[in-house]
């Protein structure tokens, strides 16, 4: 899990060099954004949760924290239901640095929307998002899975399938 502070004169995203310092520099800063980066979010889900808990005890708002991640899951946002009004972004943040924070969605948001077959699968160190309609074997791209797995499957053609099947 790392850091990342984005502040409104730069519009970039900067990783910070602790997590206290980053907090403490969030909450001195009005407008900042606190990004909990995590290429595995399911992983680091202890880390992540603290995490939070330190950005509300030093005064930043809900609204001003994003778990910025390649890789959503329904679990992983289960686990951040205490915290509805934090946001999710979907973004390799180390190449994506300009990656904008108005496409983040409200937390409550997403655990109403989210597709119950979208997963991870990890192997050899690496962690992929994908389809459980495919029995794992379809990758999902970041468009497929803002348009069809997070914000209403319904419309996903994989989704359907899978539900005709059933």
């Amino acid at each position: 899990m790392l850091l990342y502070i984005r502040e409104e004169q730069t519009g970039k995203w900067t990783k910070c060099t602790g997590v206290f310092s980053g907090l403490q520099h969030a909450a001195a800063s009005h407008g900042a954004l606190v990004g909990i980066y995590s290429n595995d979010p399911e992983a680091a889900m202890q880390e992540i949760t603290g995490t939070m808990k330190r950005a509300a005890e030093c005064g930043i708002a809900q609204e001003a924290v994003c778990l910025i991640t390649p890789h959503p899951t329904l679990d992983a946002l289960h686990h951040l239901a205490d915290w509805k009004q934090a946001r999710l972004l979907v973004a390799f943040l180390p190449a994506r640095t300009d990656a904008d924070p108005a496409q983040a969605i409200a937390v409550g948001e997403l655990c109403e929307s989210v597709c119950p077959l979208l997963h991870c699968t990890r192997g050899n160190n690496v962690v992929l998002s994908v389809c459980g309609a495919h029995n794992d074997r379809m990758v999902l791209a970041e468009h497929h899975m803002q348009a069809w797995c997070l914000t209403g499957h319904a419309q996903c053609p994989h989704y359907r399938m899978k539900c005709h099947e059933l």
